[in-house]
């Protein structure tokens, strides 16, 4: 090696240049903002999720869209969902336009590695691959089959065993593992705790056992089945080294499942609601030794996620696109030592349902809408 390149390389660590980090981003399915031990469940053990939120600078004023698509096109584009097209879970309305720029895309530009595992929900095409994502790992039967499911990684077909969430980490840590020395950016989308419910017995008995019905038992125990995953992927990052050099995110996508009589922190309504308890979401962002773990009670939202993602990475925004962004960076946040009570505080948040029973739109257009202010 010439001396002037090595001598380049020996300044780099004075000069302060600092490794870009990777991320791990975790959205759940239907899991509520209660459905976590530490805010005050009556039977959830949720140990490394706990550990993750007291290890965090935890957001509990953060908030998302009522169902699940929505929430996801939000992530991903920085705009509500009435701008995205993306309304609901349902066909033309989860389909996210091609047009419609992807934080992800920018990333890849920036010279991230970026992987998709798990539940996409916005449509067929383009999908993860047509979005920023050069790496993706899919189950075929999307939420219905949770055991010895067929994934299909980068367009190969993959016959996998076990879990299904299980199999969901074991690719997350793959495209970790392939990433090598470059920086990543991984979105993992699991499908639990989303109906239909199963989960290995394991998980159920200690509930079952507890006198829950089956019904309870199952839907506590695919919490709990993520709750273990957490822990083992954690435990992969410190073991490879990677810890110190990962930002990692855990958000759930909308409110608790409907139809079960679960604990929901004392909220009124469930996913599909623009009610608290449809759109509060828990919000951790862990970065050990950067941010100083506590609880902020600014108004907050998925729609932050695009803009701070960016600035986490030195990604630039494209001038064209910045004025049509509604989220704003959380950055000022994560880094504050405390709380910061002027941030934002003018900010609107428009939640709406965006499904109503026929023939009642003119009713339900506004009964089923919510506008929150900071």
């Amino acid at each position: 090696m010439h001396k002037p390149i090595l001598f380049l390389f020996l300044l780099i660590p004075l000069l302060g240049i600092a490794k870009r980090p990777n991320i791990i981003f975790i959205l759940t399915d239907d899991q509520g903002y209660g459905d976590v031990n530490a805010h005050g469940h009556p039977y959830l053990k949720t140990p490394h999720t706990n550990k993750l939120r007291e290890e965090s600078v935890s957001f509990d004023n953060f908030y998302v869209s009522p169902s699940c698509s929505p929430t996801r096109a939000a992530l991903l584009s920085g705009m509500h969902e009435f701008r995205t097209g993306v309304t609901h879970t349902i066909p033309p309305r989860q389909q996210l336009d091609e047009k419609v720029v992807c934080f992800p895309e920018l990333l890849k530009k920036n010279g991230y590695r970026t992987g998709f595992v798990g539940k996409w929900h916005l449509g067929n095409s383009p999908g993860p691959s047509g979005q920023g994502f050069d790496w993706c790992s899919t189950n075929q039967a999307g939420p219905l089959k949770h055991f010895d499911t067929t994934f299909v990684r980068n367009r190969k077909r993959i016959e996998t065993k076990g879990y299904r969430e299980d199999v969901f980490f074991d690719e997350t840590m793959a495209f970790i593992e392939e990433a090598g020395d470059d920086p990543f950016f991984c979105y993992l989308c699991t499908y639990s705790p989303h109906t239909p419910l199963a989960a290995p017995e394991k998980f159920i008995k200690p509930f079952r056992d507890a006198g829950l019905n089956d019904t309870h038992a199952t839907y506590l125990a695919m919490v709990e089945n993520i709750d273990y995953n957490l822990g083992r992927l954690m435990k992969f990052l410190k073991d490879t080294g990677r810890d110190e050099d990962t930002i990692v995110i855990m958000v759930n996508d909308n409110g608790v499942t409907e139809g079960l009589d679960v604990y929901n922190a004392h909220m009124r309504g469930p996913k599909c609601s623009a009610w608290e308890g449809g759109t509060r979401a828990f919000s951790f962002w862990r970065w050990p030794g950067k941010w100083k773990p506590r609880i902020m009670g600014n108004l907050t939202a998925h729609l932050d996620v695009f803009p701070t993602i960016c600035d986490l990475t030195g990604t630039k925004i494209p001038a064209n696109l910045q004025p049509r962004l509604e989220g704003y960076n959380l950055l000022p946040l994560l880094k504050s030592k405390g709380q910061v009570k002027d941030w934002q505080k003018d900010r609107i948040l428009f939640h709406h349902v965006a499904r109503w029973p026929s023939g009642f739109a003119e009713h339900h257009k506004y009964a089923m809408a919510g506008v929150r202010q900071g």
